[in-house]
């Protein structure tokens, strides 16, 4: 099954339920944009939106514009998804660099956020490769090639202050959103008790 490819992860029953519902599937050209658009903003801050069909054409405008032609060829990460490497590395000749804790691969630790980026490498990194060549640090939530498991918040705010000090975009690839939230409300003192509302727009 296709979960990342729009209808073709939806049984035929769930196809004629949304349309018997009277949904509109397409993102454009009808009510069902303007409608995502206020959506997006009841979380996000952000002026202007884009929508894209797939994760990997999101990707491919976002490194098109921040690799700037492979001037800035790095992007840091925690853990690479295949479709962002392929873009990064095949199609702008960058290079992904990964920067997951140690935990990440060890299934007998217990360790409840293996999604963590390595803050210290992050410093690290970026102050050996320099600033300057940085196309961004992407950090992706409850991180597929991870088993699914969530960064912290204190983690995120620690890989959020780096960037700030450096001048650096955080790229967030918020496909599994959802998952990270459930995971966190569960497991990290800085998310018990609080809204999914409220933890994604502590994120923006």
């Amino acid at each position: 099954m296709l979960t990342d490819s729009g209808v073709n992860a939806i049984s035929l029953e769930q196809l004629s339920d949304m349309l018997g519902l009277g949904l509109e599937d397409a993102y454009a050209g009808n009510r069902a944009y303007y409608k995502l658009i206020d959506a997006f903003k009841e979380f996000f801050p952000h002026k202007y939106v884009i929508l894209a069909h797939q994760g990997r054409a999101a990707e491919n405008l976002v490194f098109k514009a921040l690799m700037k032609n492979g001037r800035k060829p790095y992007v840091l990460t925690n853990i690479h998804f295949t479709t962002t490497r392929a873009i990064v590395e095949r199609v702008y000749g960058g290079r992904m660099i990964e920067l997951p804790v140690p935990e990440a691969f060890d299934p007998e630790n217990q360790f409840q956020f293996k999604g963590n980026m390595n803050t210290s490498k992050l410093e690290d990194e970026t102050k050996r490769l320099g600033p300057e060549n940085i196309a961004a640090v992407r950090i992706e939530y409850a991180s597929n090639l991870l088993g699914g498991q969530p960064f912290s918040m204190k983690n995120y705010y620690e890989t959020r202050e780096i960037c700030d000090k450096y001048g650096i975009p955080l790229v967030a690839d918020i496909s599994m959103a959802d998952w990270q939230i459930a995971l966190m409300k569960k497991r990290d003192p800085m998310a018990v008790g609080k809204s999914a509302r409220s933890l994604v727009s502590s994120w923006s």
